[in-house]
């Protein structure tokens, strides 16, 4: 007999904070299409930041309508001139990287390195322009 597995409700929690003076918003769970209109509202309370950590380190799942919400947060964090970095698990900063959200975002292995990049950073150079954008992480 093979048990059947019990599906659940993807769910995602957002909750925001200050750190040092940046807005660190923390993530977890999962962000798919059912999560990532709810987290788009929550996200928009960090429009106007002059600097955001976005915390995933407890997201265990993204998906592409995960990654553009992110995305489109971050833009928008950027228009109202902003920085941000990103911090996640491996398996998360793979998806953001083959997104494209390392280009507008700094990418740190931890959320410790992410607060440190933004505390010392300029503005973030787009990759294009020879001033990439990497992630922090040992090899």
């Amino acid at each position: 007999d093979q048990a059947t597995p019990t599906l659940t409700p993807s769910a995602a929690r957002v909750s925001m904070g200050r750190y040092s003076g940046t807005a660190v918003v923390h993530i977890q769970g999962e962000l798919d299409a059912r999560t990532a209109p709810a987290l788009g509202a929550e996200l928009a309370g960090a429009v106007g930041e002059p600097t955001v950590l976005l915390d995933l380190t407890g997201v265990g799942f993204v998906d592409s309508v995960g990654l553009a919400a992110l995305l489109r947060a971050i833009r928008r964090i950027h228009e109202h001139g902003g920085r941000v970095a990103v911090a996640g698990r491996p398996g998360a900063m793979t998806a953001l990287t083959s997104a494209g959200i390392d280009r507008v975002a700094f990418l740190a292995d931890s959320p410790v390195s992410g607060l440190g990049w933004l505390h010392r950073s300029g503005p973030l150079q787009p990759s294009g322009s020879g001033e990439g954008v990497h992630v922090d992480r040992a090899e």
